[in-house]
């Protein structure tokens, strides 16, 4: 199960994480005008689907085996391996798209710093949640983030064009992955050292179903800004771009949550009734955790966008509301479904669905941003989870005779035990 301890840490780390975030979307709305931020967020876009390509074809078996294999050293090696690799085929996929769209070319210069680095931090990331030492976490974060003003602060005063935010963030993520002692150890030890085949094998096997359900999702994802941007205008695509990062409050704590989600229920494995359990009590959670903290940004971004972002960006309050419904539907029921998925050996089910999830949501996306513009961006992700989620009970009962129905009795049960254990009403009483 997960405990209270490591989740709260998990949500720091994340936090601050959440925090750098808005910190850098705020500089670049603040200090550049909405065209140029509309093609920042088109590049964030396109660095976003790569980052999540290699994440889906790395991490599904990478963390599979860690934890089977107990951190093996040739697990390690092979992920480092594999990291490596797939960190060329990211340049050479982002200088093709850059020759195709002139835009993304200035960003050229720096991507290959920013990705080299953010990679490996993620990569040692997946390392420490595997083993769910969370602090580690929480230090790297700490460095990145007082880079990052402090980069920030240094092109606010000579006033450099965009693209150089990328130099920044990746000089962040070397800091990161120099200072701190784990990271700099686990790197010596396997960054260059000989892969081992058969795990390779193996790790290739459960991560090309990753692989696939990443190309799906993410493109799926992303596709409003780039249709906004094709069918609108630049300035849409940055609207719809500042609403789709300020999802990452919900999507990055759901995404940690899921993260030590799966490498629990993989010790559950050998035993259906303890994993379905399991799995019950870790998706409950993560609903009842998610649900209220949705409910707080929707209500108050109106405020935190009007006044770090502008009043030409408040549009995006109104299509964040739609997002962030999709993403509270999505994550904890979609993660559930993937971890569980790979533990039974049967990922090729989790790529299926991200395949029908991303076609539909992608044609919807097409046909209402075409009919009703932005706000067809807005309302075709949830009609897509709302398809995605019924198809998702299906497979579980099916496969797990797991009744989706039955995690709303786990979210009430923990929502009731904070309500009436956790708060502090006997402090908050009169007392006479």
């Amino acid at each position: 199960m997960l405990s209270k301890k490591k989740i709260t840490t998990a949500l720091g780390g994340n936090i601050i994480e959440t925090v750098l975030g808005f910190i850098v979307i705020m500089f670049v709305t603040r200090n550049y005008s909405q065209a140029d931020t509309g093609v920042y967020f088109i590049v964030l876009a396109i660095v976003s689907i790569l980052n999540n390509l290699k994440e889906g074809f790395l991490q599904n078996g990478f963390v599979k085996y860690l934890v089977e294999f107990d951190f093996d050293r040739g697990v390690l090696r092979t992920g480092f391996t594999v990291s490596l690799l797939c960190e060329t085929v990211k340049i050479l996929l982002f200088l093709l798209i850059a020759f195709i769209y002139s835009p993304v070319q200035s960003f050229i210069l720096f991507y290959g710093l920013y990705t080299i680095t953010f990679s490996t931090y993620r990569l040692l990331i997946f390392i420490h949640k595997s083993k769910l030492d969370m602090k580690q976490i929480v230090f790297g974060n700490f460095i990145i983030l007082f880079a990052t003003i402090t980069g920030l602060a240094i092109l606010y005063l000579f006033r450099f064009s965009l693209e150089w935010v990328f130099l920044i963030i990746g000089s962040a993520n070397l800091m990161a992955l120099l200072f701190i002692r784990s990271n700099r150890q686990l790197m010596a030890a396997n960054l260059f050292r000989r892969y081992d085949k058969s795990i390779l094998k193996n790790m290739v096997h459960f991560g090309k179903y990753g692989l696939f359900r990443e190309v799906a999702g993410s493109v799926a994802h992303q596709a409003g800004i780039f249709i906004s941007a094709y069918l609108l205008t630049l300035e849409a695509a940055s609207i719809l771009g500042l609403a789709t990062r300020y999802t990452i409050l919900i999507s990055i704590p759901g995404a940690s949550l899921a993260g030590m989600l799966y490498p629990t229920i993989l010790k559950e494995v050998p035993n259906r009734d303890r994993l379905v359990e399991v799995a019950r009590a870790g998706i409950g959670k993560m609903y009842a955790l998610l649900i209220p903290v949705a409910l707080i940004i929707v209500i108050g971004s109106p405020f935190a966008i009007y006044i770090l972002h502008g009043v030409s960006y408040l549009p995006a309050a109104v299509v964040l509301a739609f997002k962030m419904l999709a993403s509270v539907f999505l994550i904890p029921l979609g993660s559930g479904f993937s971890s569980l998925m790979n533990a039974i050996n049967r990922p090729q089910e989790t790529t299926n669905l991200m395949v029908i999830s991303s076609v539909s949501n992608i044609i919807l996306s097409v046909s209402l941003i075409f009919y009703f513009g932005l706000w067809g961006a807005a309302v075709a992700p949830l009609i897509t989870e709302i398809i995605g989620s019924c198809i998702i009970r299906t497979k579980l009962k099916k496969q797990l005779n797991f009744e989706v129905f039955n995690i709303v009795s786990s979210i009430k049960n923990y929502w009731f035990y904070w309500i009436t254990k956790i708060l502090p009403w006997k402090i908050l009483r009169y007392q006479s």
